[in-house]
């Protein structure tokens, strides 16, 4: 989420103003769902697949992982599991 303004060098201000009344739950879940989706592609990176595998992998269409990796996807906490599960690898931590 946009904080800190004064690190653009430019910044339209009727698109600031129209961000600005999102509401922050919103932009917060926006935020997240794309954490999710660059913390997915970094691990397809490292694992040196496509998403084309990663669906091959998951028993799912490519159009559903084209959809997860977009970033505005409303991943569900068993989404979430599943494709943990696919990876091998956690992708949401919690705890402090």
């Amino acid at each position: 989420m946009i904080t800190d303004w004064s690190k653009f060098k430019y910044v339209n201000p009727i698109f600031k103003e129209m961000l600005e009344k999102i509401p922050v739950e919103e932009r917060r879940e926006s935020d997240l769902s794309a954490g999710i989706a660059c913390k997915i592609g970094y691990i397809l990176e490292r694992k040196g697949w496509s998403q084309a595998d990663f669906a091959r992998a998951a028993g799912k269409r490519k159009d559903v992982v084209r959809k997860w990796m977009c970033g505005q996807y409303n991943f569900s906490l068993r989404t979430v599991a599943f494709i943990e599960s696919v990876l091998g690898e956690s992708i949401l931590s919690v705890g402090e």
